[in-house]
């Protein structure tokens, strides 16, 4: 264990060491690249803080160049577009990285799948032009329904699909003040919510739940609230739902075609 992890933290430190010769060479600027991958398994219930250090500890363990961030702590510049929630599955996240080197896209789909551990993997990649991340603008959701549940669920599914309106309330805990108020805490936020504008293409097809969730006015719905709304147990039930797609603003999947700028052959006439 301790040997992996100074392996790691030596590739962090000869990548740093690489993006400042780069940078006193005066080399091209670091690429941008936008990475399709998949979560499964009980890697599922990893939060978005453990997530984050599986991910870069696999793309240190590829070798890949990172670009890192400046100061005392250099940290690897990636990040995910739109996290997933704790315990639901996923075939569709986005990781948005930085490298301080060229890479070709099939080479760099092949070293993070080399060295994924089990439950993540890559399926695609795309360069990002620019220094903006992509916008979700939909995701879908499937959930495979106990067979105890399947009545009530239907029944839930046909009062929400009825209704004009479905309104919910979301209370966002308050906060300890610590720094100028010792002791004092903020008041509880109180939100009220309209589901049919935050979920729409509900479908119940034999055992299998699934739904569409977009923003209105930059607000999403949580799936949690979505499986609280078909009479399902947020607590158990949640994690038998998966993220099937995740569709972004502006962002297109890799097509494969020739002129492609990063895949393309050199020119050596």
């Amino acid at each position: 264990m301790l040997t992996r992890i100074f392996s790691d933290l030596h590739a962090a430190s000869r990548n740093t060491r690489q993006q400042e010769q780069n940078r006193k060479d005066g080399r091209a600027l670091p690429q941008r690249w936008a990475m399709w991958m998949a979560v499964s398994g009980d890697l599922r219930f990893a939060s978005h803080h453990d997530m984050m250090r599986v991910i870069e500890r696999t793309l240190l363990r590829a070798k890949l160049p990172l670009k890192y961030s400046q100061g005392f702590s250099p940290r690897a510049i990636i990040s995910l577009a739109f996290p997933r929630p704790v315990g639901v599955a996923t075939h569709r996240d986005l990781l948005v990285i930085s490298l301080d080197a060229d890479l070709v896209r099939q080479d760099l789909l092949d070293a993070a799948n080399r060295c994924s551990p089990v439950g993540l993997s890559f399926s695609d990649a795309i360069p990002l032009e620019g220094k903006t991340t992509p916008q979700p603008i939909e995701c879908t959701f499937q959930l495979t329904v106990p067979p105890d549940k399947i009545d009530a669920v239907k029944r839930a599914v046909e009062h929400f699909l009825s209704q004009e309106t479905y309104t919910i309330t979301r209370t966002k805990p308050p906060k300890r003040r610590k720094r100028y108020a010792p002791g004092q805490t903020s008041e509880p936020v109180t939100r009220t919510l309209d589901l049919k504008l935050l979920i729409d293409n509900v479908q119940l097809n034999d055992n299998t739940l699934s739904w569409r969730q977009k923003p209105h006015q930059t607000r999403w719905a949580k799936p949690i609230e979505a499986i609280a709304a078909f009479r399902l147990d947020p607590t158990s039930d949640m994690a038998l739902a998966t993220r099937t797609s995740l569709v972004f603003q502006d962002l297109n999947e890799y097509t494969g075609q020739a002129d492609d700028k990063i895949d393309r052959e050199p020119n050596t006439t």
